[in-house]
């Protein structure tokens, strides 16, 4: 290659950036001037990317939820059985156990049943057999595997009449088998669509409970040494001199196959009554409490750090006619004309301080089925009306007390709300409204005589809600005598024996949209909960095929057929839809409570509270 074919190479040859080296000489080119504005430069350059970069910190750094911190509520009653086949008795238990142990399903506010031990669900086209594959990355707090042996055991021991369970109802007629170690299958002998929703039983390890006889099973330290697959696992408890259990403790458990929870320990500790949590709630012994009762609700309200939650629970308040009890309240015009003559929105506004909805039905809205287009009016002049339409009054037209007549019981004055508050919410504790209507001879009845006795627990809200109504029917003729029982006596002198002529009470719904337990004619006899004795052979048939079907779409059509002829027969009137009070200290964040099916349900999402949080870029 020759000299000028070199040079013309060597002038094509793109320059490299300078070298660290040559870049070292630059102070030497420039003269004093020059280096000085280079240097002047550079330092604006420095500045400039640190005032951005610092700015895009600042406006893109956030809070974030992390590991740590501790909350401590307050429950009512003493917890025994933490342990899924005895549980549900107990709100103190479930709310425990709801945090120790997990099932196969779960209850989410929005999504309604969703997968939970269980990775997929599979129903046969004749709705008999449920095929449940089990995730392999779930574990029990001592770190056994939840296989399938382990639902086997806990569905068989419900069964079994040794344990006494009652959850025994809810898979009598079931056999559950074992595919393999994740799968199971269990084979009803008739469709039965709710059935899913029994399947958010806890599951026990058989490894622990497989040797420890039936008899002994109540007996047993697991009881409250609880071991679970659920987010939290038992830490400790201490009790005291008498054997009370004073607290509990749960840490997070770190091998949970779900979504991980924030909070690092939770300690429940419990008492003997409201005003005793209350005022450990003074004293700054709890920061939360687990249920707020009526009367304290508007105080709390007013206090600093603390946040009243009032998520909608599954439980109506509602009147049931007692047909049998009392021959007037046979005429379906009457018990119209008696919804006409009640104002929910002020009942539910008074009563219940507004917090619930008013209802019109005995399936709510956010169940399947819900018919949306029944509502009554409320429409003082028309009752009246159809009064006057369907009774022969006496000449005398005014409605007035016929001075003869006195209710069973002088009504009581309001009393206090301390426990029964809680218990109103546990046992789901009614009104009852007693009717005495006496005949004018020889037709006919006179037009001072509608008279009925209403009878509810002594709890502050049954008892304003039952005098709200008093006052509103004697618009209409219609007088009420308040009747209050209380919580201890509820079930054995009014429930079982349904010696009631009208009954408020509130009825505890569960997570299936079945009705059939309070409006199938074979659950009207003792023990039944079919409270208005109400009995039609189309609504037993409707109840019976909405059970049998597996499609939700002719499910719904069935009930909302269902609620077409009870507002047809108006064997009842439903008033409003309660909501749960519940306490949190504002530390808590990330908390949304839209609804609860029972009580525990508050700690549905619990994954997505937290106490601590760090800075990171967004």
């Amino acid at each position: 290659m020759d000299l000028a074919t070199r040079q013309v190479q060597a002038i094509a040859k793109p320059r490299r950036f300078p070298s660290w080296k040559q870049w070292k000489q630059l102070s030497r080119v420039l003269n004093r001037f020059e280096r000085k504005l280079s240097f002047f430069a550079l330092g604006c350059l420095i500045l400039g990317l640190g005032i951005v970069g610092g700015w895009y910190v600042f406006t893109h750094r956030i809070d974030i939820p992390t590991i740590g911190g501790e909350y401590t509520e307050g429950l009512i009653g003493q917890p025994q059985y933490l342990n899924p086949l005895y549980a549900t008795a107990k709100d103190v238990d479930a709310d425990i156990a709801s945090l120790l142990f997990s099932g196969l399903m779960k209850w989410d506010p929005e999504e309604g049943l969703i997968n939970d031990l269980a990775s997929d669900t599979v129903i046969s086209e004749d709705g008999k057999t449920y095929t449940i594959t089990l995730r392999e990355d779930a574990t029990f707090h001592n770190g056994d595997p939840v296989e399938a042996r382990d639902v086997i055991f806990t569905i068989n021991a419900i069964q079994d009449a040794s344990y006494h369970s009652p959850l025994a109802v809810s898979f009598a007629g079931v056999t559950v088998a074992q595919t393999d170690e994740h799968t199971i299958t269990f084979t009803l002998n008739e469709p039965f669509a709710p059935f899913l929703s029994a399947l958010t039983v806890g599951i026990l390890p058989a490894n622990v409970w497989g040797s420890i006889p039936a008899a002994h099973t109540q007996l047993a330290s697991y009881n409250l040494e609880a071991i679970g697959s659920g987010p939290y696992r038992f830490l400790e408890f201490s009790k005291d001199k008498t054997g009370s259990v004073r607290s509990y403790t749960l840490e997070r458990y770190d091998a949970y196959y779900g979504k991980q929870v924030f909070i690092e320990k939770i300690t429940f500790k419990f008492y003997s009554d409201t005003t005793s949590a209350l005022q450990a709630f003074e004293n700054h012994q709890v920061e939360g409490l687990g249920y707020i009762p009526f009367r304290q609700q508007e105080e709390l309200e007013k206090r600093r750090g603390l946040i009243l939650y009032y998520p909608t629970i599954r439980r109506e308040i509602v009147l049931f006619f007692n047909q049998e009890s009392q021959a007037a309240l046979k005429s379906i015009d009457l018990r119209l004309a008696l919804a006409q003559a009640t104002d929910k929105q002020i009942i539910l506004d008074d009563a219940a301080r507004g917090k619930g909805k008013v209802i019109h039905t005995p399936i709510l809205p956010d169940m399947l089925g819900f018919n949306e287009n029944i509502a009554d009016t409320f429409d003082v002049m028309a009752a009246n009306t159809l009064l006057d339409d369907t009774f022969d009054w006496a000449e005398n037209q005014t409605y007035r007390l016929d001075p003869n007549i006195t209710s069973e019981e002088e009504t009581e004055e309001e009393k206090e709300e301390t426990d029964t508050d809680k218990e109103t919410v546990e046992k789901e504790i009614v009104i009852e409204e007693t009717a005495v209507v006496v005949e004018e001879e020889p037709t006919g009845l006179p037009a001072n005589i509608l008279r009925f006795t209403l009878t509810t627990i002594d709890s502050g809200e049954y008892i304003r809600a039952a005098e709200l109504l008093s006052e509103q029917w004697k618009a209409i003729g219609v007088t009420l005598d308040i009747k209050t029982v209380s919580a201890e006596d509820f079930y054995s002198q009014v429930l079982e024996p349904k010696n009631y002529q009208i009954l408020l009470t509130g009825v505890l719904l569960g997570v299936d949209s079945d009705p059939y337990p309070f409006w199938h004619s074979s659950q009207i006899h003792s023990g039944g909960l079919n409270l208005a004795g109400y009995a039609n052979t189309d609504v037993d048939t409707l109840l019976e095929e909405a059970r049998a079907a597996i499609d939700d779409g002719v499910r719904g059509e069935k009930y909302r057929a269902f609620q077409d002829q009870i507002h047809k027969d108006m064997p009842a009137i439903f008033l409003y839809q309660s909501s749960y009070g519940y306490a949190l200290p504002d530390k808590i964040q990330g908390v949304s409570i839209p609804s609860v099916i029972f009580p525990s349900d508050r700690f549905a999402r619990i994954e997505n509270w937290y106490i601590k949080t760090k800075k990171a870029l967004h």
